[in-house]
């Protein structure tokens, strides 16, 4: 289940450019309050706050009176617990900017084919630095083979746990590819841009440095590992709010839900 929750704006504050790991938070807290067995469910991902934005020298600051966060998991139970949580509060915190839930959408994620064009919602990590601190941390070129290995893996690991395919489902995915738009990286190299960065993953004294990649792309993929990665994220961390993708063809249908 993929949603769309729209926030009211109780007030401006300025927001880092990179927030993950204050919704992250804010997650956490909303997950406390969940039955026992959802502690350490973690099939889910989510994008960073949407809206009309003006870039500061030390964040951003959003203009619009609405603010959107797009929230995906396997399990629609689980969406809605998060949502119960959320909405019971009368206001949430990011960073030092205070929003009140609104409303919801459900994005209906359509069947895609095995090629389709896709948009980041969120950085895209290759691969968890706890598993390959080297690799999780240099930049590797998108062009380069090894890119689309190290996501495939990460991903295909996390199908795995999900207990939702058999061996011959899981064999059937490893047709996999991500075809970088080779003229929009010459385009952010013209105009001395970047398409990746490096940020900051865990807490405290845990914290390490990955790099995260940010481009339009084209991704070659089984149909069913293409709904797996729309409800749970592509590539590593996904719960932690990276890798979340959008169709570059426009926006799915929605329609408006109750929290139940």
């Amino acid at each position: 289940m993929r949603v769309r929750i729209i926030f009211s704006m109780l007030g401006k504050a300025i927001v880092p450019f990179h927030h993950q790991p204050l919704i992250a938070q804010m997650i956490k807290v909303l997950r406390q309050q969940l039955p026992a067995e959802d502690a350490s469910y973690t099939h889910y991902h989510f994008s960073s706050l949407k809206g009309q934005i003006k870039v500061q020298k030390n964040g951003l600051l959003y203009q619009s009176k609405h603010v959107t966060l797009v929230f995906a998991a396997l399990s629609p139970s689980f969406v809605q617990k998060i949502l119960k949580a959320l909405f019971a509060q009368p206001k949430v915190c990011i960073g030092n900017l205070w929003l009140k839930a609104e409303y919801v959408e459900e994005e209906v994620v359509p069947e895609l084919p095995f090629e389709s064009k896709m948009l980041c919602l969120s950085p895209l990590l290759l691969i968890a630095p706890q598993e390959d601190a080297y690799n999780a941390k240099r930049l590797i070129p998108p062009t380069e083979n090894l890119f689309s290995d190290l996501v495939y893996e990460s991903t295909i690991l996390r199908a795995e746990a999900s207990g939702l395919y058999d061996e011959a489902t899981l064999n059937e995915f490893h047709r996999f590819q991500i075809v970088p738009d080779e003229n929009y990286l010459k385009q952010l190299a013209a105009q001395d841009k970047k398409y990746a960065r490096l940020y900051e993953v865990g807490q405290d004294k845990s914290r390490l440095v990955v790099r995260g990649y940010s481009f339009p792309f084209t991704l070659y993929a089984h149909p069913l590992l293409k709904r797996f990665i729309m409800l749970t994220g592509l590539g590593a961390l996904p719960h932690l709010g990276y890798g979340m993708l959008d169709l570059a063809s426009g926006p799915m249908p929605k329609h408006r839900i109750d929290i139940l």
